[in-house]
């Protein structure tokens, strides 16, 4: 309800009925017609009905600006430059163990291997913990009170590697 109080003001319940009313779509799609509306109330309707033609086409209208894709909303509002992309995968999977994306950074990576490295805080039933990227190397800052399994206690070179890891430690602790 937040981004729909920034972006449509006094509108934002008509809008939130709006969106709630019309059937089912995806949160994707959701948060999808919520950008492309720009704060314009009069383009939900028509998006809504867009989305039930072809979801696809409001993706396209909510993450892409001249061809490029700019946002990454598959499960976030907070992946709103192409520079936070790295941390696209893990919030989907973190998404999956109950986990919501709360903050993230993006900085420049010191080599052209790796664009973008930065932070990322996760919240959820266990509490919060952080994911950081720094030259390609993965590192956890486990949740407050846990005990860290030893395979999460060193940083990793490969993103798939160190997901399943997190992935893993989180069902332990849930």
């Amino acid at each position: 309800m937040l981004r729909l109080g920034r972006d449509f003001d006094e509108c934002a319940d008509t809008v939130a009925a709006t969106l709630v009313s019309r059937g089912r779509l995806s949160d994707r799609v959701l948060r999808c017609i919520v950008v492309a509306a720009a704060g314009d109330e009069r383009k939900v309707l028509p998006l809504i009905e867009l989305a039930h033609e072809d979801d696809r086409d409001v993706i396209v209208a909510g993450e892409y600006e001249e061809s490029q894709r700019v946002r990454d909303l598959a499960e976030t509002f907070l992946i709103d430059q192409p520079e936070k992309f790295w941390v696209s995968q893990a919030t989907w999977l973190m998404a999956r163990r109950g986990y919501t994306l709360i903050a993230v950074s993006a900085h420049l990576a010191n080599t052209l291997a790796d664009r973008w490295n930065g932070s990322a805080t996760f919240a959820g039933p266990k509490g919060e913990f952080t994911i950081e990227k720094a030259e390609g190397r993965w590192t956890l800052l486990g949740i407050p009170g846990t005990m860290m399994p030893d395979g999460l206690t060193t940083d990793f070179d490969d993103e798939r590697s160190f997901l399943d890891a997190v992935s893993g430690y989180l069902l332990t602790i849930a």
